[in-house]
């Protein structure tokens, strides 16, 4: 059973093509989103199934969307995972 958020923090050592290799995975599994967590450039990759991706700095704030289950009032500021 694959879960609804799949998370991933890149190294600086990945390659692009073993990135695109495990999302292709996770969504293969059935998972609905997955999220690229890139921490030297301080920013979170949101992937869909449909392939579209939007890419977040520090300063937004991820929701229940972006992550692909229905928690009322959820919000992740990244601010509280990339500290300034």
């Amino acid at each position: 059973m694959a879960p609804d958020l799949a998370v991933e923090v890149i190294s600086p050592s990945e390659i692009a093509t073993d990135i695109e290799d495990k999302v292709a995975q996770y969504f293969a599994a059935g998972a609905r989103r997955v999220w690229l967590v890139w921490p030297e450039r301080k920013q979170i990759t949101v992937r869909r199934p449909d392939g579209t991706a939007t890419t977040h700095g520090a300063g937004a704030v991820l929701t229940s969307d972006d992550a692909s289950f229905d928690v009322p009032g959820f919000a992740l500021p990244l601010a509280s995972i990339f500290p300034a």
